[in-house]
């Protein structure tokens, strides 16, 4: 059976690795329905086709609480003000 490591998964859906550690602690208490397999005392996600699911639902889940760049401005600088300030 293939597994996933977490840094695997947080890069794959644009998490922190500390999620996944959260999403495999909810999965050993039985609160999520993520398939985990233990090796050498740690767990990890096996890779299937309905982890992989689950975590893109997981990954919506936790979208909308994720703070939105709305509030800032980017602001482009004239290169003339360089000119000026040489």
């Amino acid at each position: 059976m293939s597994i996933l490591r977490n840094v695997q998964i947080a890069k794959k859906y644009n998490v922190t690795p500390a999620t996944v550690g959260n999403w495999i602690e909810q999965a050993k208490n039985n609160k999520l329905d993520l398939d985990i397999t233990t090796v050498n005392g740690r767990t990890y996600i096996e890779d299937t086709p309905q982890n992989h699911l689950e975590l893109q639902r997981l990954k919506q889940k936790g979208a909308k609480y994720r703070a939105k760049q709305a509030g800032v401005l980017k602001v482009k600088v004239d290169p003339k003000i360089y000119e000026v300030f040489t």
